[in-house]
């Protein structure tokens, strides 16, 4: 669900921008966040190209090197893992918690 923007903004707080991901608005504003996309489809690509074009950290969680150039064209890192192993994901998010 959405979450609406309040009438008042605390000091220093940045207004929340709206942003289709192709399947409705959300607002989100990842800008200078740090974010995982889980996936090497087509799908988590183009989610990494929209997060990037936003500003975010992207980093992008892949069982292979087959697309590591052109995810890291898009200025993302490559995480190697999988994201059906628990393990993977918990090096995979220390090393982004350590940035």
């Amino acid at each position: 669900a959405a979450r609406k923007a309040a009438t008042t903004m605390p000091r220093g707080a940045r207004p929340v921008q709206a942003v289709s991901l192709g399947h409705g608005t959300y607002d989100l504003d990842p800008d200078n966040a740090s974010i995982l996309v889980c996936g090497g489809g087509g799908v988590a690509l183009q989610v990494t190209k929209k997060l990037k074009d936003m500003g975010a950290w992207v980093w992008q969680l892949q069982r292979t090197d087959v697309r590591r150039a052109e995810i890291e064209k898009m200025m993302a890192i490559v995480a190697k893992g999988d994201a059906m192993n628990p393990e993977s994901l918990e090096k995979v998010m220390a090393g982004i918690e350590d940035v």
